[in-house]
């Protein structure tokens, strides 16, 4: 005999209490959360202001990308010869490459890589005290840093050209950029000194078959095309045939000595001192 069984309820469901609110130290932790979030958006930005700064400031002192001879050993074989057999000044007048020795018993005295606080000075008070003349090819980003320095070379009567803004190797660098490197260096020597040049070297171009396959259009362009501010033929040379020597970037005692021996020992044998070997132009 079986007992019927009573049908059991469903369960209620929990009686709903009155919702607890935060705690004080959970609202103290929540403003603080909140407070953080705008700290750390406002460190991140300062972080990315400073990430810029410094790479404008390694820019504009050549100290971004490595400074060196990017193509080393490449072939020549598409620069004439008449170029690499040639004299040390490249120009193209008409178009047409045509190289230009240093006259007999003249010596041009060249200086790369300036101005350099340290040791253009020095060179340009020898040069001063022998009343002979120097070609700086200067660096765009330490014009910017040192205008007064040009501003000294140019009224002591020496020549300037354009060697980059940045130092960079051309060989391998893009039309833009090789336009964009002259272009910066001119405005800086406008800006420090009020002249334009027409004359340009290359870095790494210490000799005449320094130019290759890689190089040569970079030549090339610039002769078939003015530089700013200036109608005339751009003139480039390289360090072979002048005295050449660099006034930045490293010890430089060496420097500072040689130009009175180079500069009075050829006055005695009769040679000629270039006072111009090629003329900027003022705005």
């Amino acid at each position: 005999m079986t007992t019927p069984t009573t049908p059991t309820a469903p369960p209620s469901p929990p009686a709903r209490g009155r919702r607890r609110g935060p705690s004080r130290i959970g609202r103290a932790a929540s403003r603080a959360a909140a407070l953080q979030r705008p700290r750390v958006l406002l460190a991140l930005l300062l972080l990315l202001a400073l990430t810029c700064v410094m790479l404008l400031d390694g820019y504009l002192r050549a100290e971004v990308g490595g400074d060196e001879r990017v193509r080393t050993g490449a072939s020549a074989s598409d620069v004439p010869d008449d170029v690499l057999d040639g004299g040390p000044i490249l120009t193209f007048p008409g178009g047409q490459a045509t190289t230009v020795s240093v006259p007999d018993k003249t010596i041009v005295l060249t200086f790369d890589d300036g101005p350099d606080p340290t040791w253009t000075p020095q060179v340009l008070d020898i040069l001063d005290e022998y009343d002979v003349p120097g070609t700086f090819f200067l660096v765009g980003s330490m014009i910017s840093r040192h205008p007064g320095i040009v501003r000294d070379l140019v009224e002591q009567g020496n020549e300037v050209g354009v060697h980059t803004f940045t130092h960079v190797d051309l060989s391998y660098q893009s039309e833009a950029r090789v336009t964009r490197e002259i272009e910066q260096t001119q405005l800086a020597l406008a800006g420090a000194a009020g002249i334009t040049t027409t004359l340009f070297r290359a870095p790494y171009s210490s000799e005449t078959n320094a130019i290759d396959d890689y190089s040569w259009p970079v030549y090339q362009n610039l002769g078939r095309t003015a530089t700013p501010a200036s109608s005339s033929t751009p003139t480039a040379t390289t360090g072979s045939g002048p005295a050449s020597r660099r006034s930045s970037s490293g010890p430089r005692r060496r420097t500072t000595r040689a130009p009175p021996s180079s500069s009075t020992t050829p006055g005695a044998s009769g040679r000629r001192r270039s006072r111009r070997c090629r003329s900027t132009s003022r705005r």
